[in-house]
């Protein structure tokens, strides 16, 4: 039961590094955004933010 909640915890990780340098990628080739934006405070954002916590309290 422990290897199967550790592999899980791997596979979460894997797949949020690869995001995490996904993002990096695609924030080094898009433009800034205006300083007047809301972009940094968007729902998505926080829900992107909020989820591996979540994730990581409940295993």
């Amino acid at each position: 039961m422990e290897a199967m909640k550790f592999q899980a915890l791997m596979l979460a990780m894997v797949v949020g590094a690869m995001a995490l340098s996904s993002t990096i990628v695609a924030a080094q080739e898009a433009p800034a955004p205006s300083p007047a934006s809301d972009a940094p405070l968007s729902l998505p954002t926080l829900m992107a933010s909020l989820a591996p916590l979540a994730l990581g309290f409940f295993l």
